[in-house]
């Protein structure tokens, strides 16, 4: 049901286009598009970004132990254009509701996001090394005080 709300929700509010960016200029969200892949444990970690409409893209989250043959589903965020901003919203499991984080802009290849109200992460970072790799940080800040580093590369065909 809050998934169902969430996506009316996205629907009714969603009439910026990434690349109106909410008067910010175009915001090209399209290098994320596609499969990635990192470490994780014994196995790896897969994230699926996919392109749902002209104002949302949807990122599912899933891990594959090969020593298992085993693939768990952890969850799947949203990215969309709102009214007035750009959001990412993590959507975790046994949650009512979502976390936000505004995205703020783009500055050296790296797209973040951030929300002030919460303890960890205040801020989420996607940093293009190149277009086959990505790194992603979670943080409590600009300071780095609390740091979560993950290093994806692109899944090609």
């Amino acid at each position: 049901m809050r998934i169902i709300l969430v996506l009316t929700t996205l629907a009714l509010f969603s009439y910026n286009s990434f690349t109106q960016g909410s008067g910010r200029g175009i915001i090209d969200f399209s290098p994320f598009l596609g499969k990635w892949k990192t470490s994780f444990g014994a196995g790896f970690m897969f994230d699926e970004w996919r392109k749902v409409s002209d104002y949302t893209i949807e990122v599912r989250n899933y891990t594959y132990n090969p020593k298992f043959n085993d693939t768990i589903f952890n969850d799947f965020t949203l990215v969309s254009a709102m009214p007035d901003s750009i959001v990412l919203m993590p959507m975790e499991k046994k949650k009512d509701f979502p976390k936000m984080f505004k995205f703020v802009g783009i500055k050296d290849s790296t797209y973040t996001f951030k929300n002030d109200s919460i303890s960890f992460p205040k801020m989420i970072e996607y940093k293009f090394v190149d277009k086959n790799k990505m790194n992603v940080y979670y943080s409590d800040g600009p300071q780095r005080k609390q740091l979560l580093i993950y290093y994806f590369e692109r899944v090609l065909n």
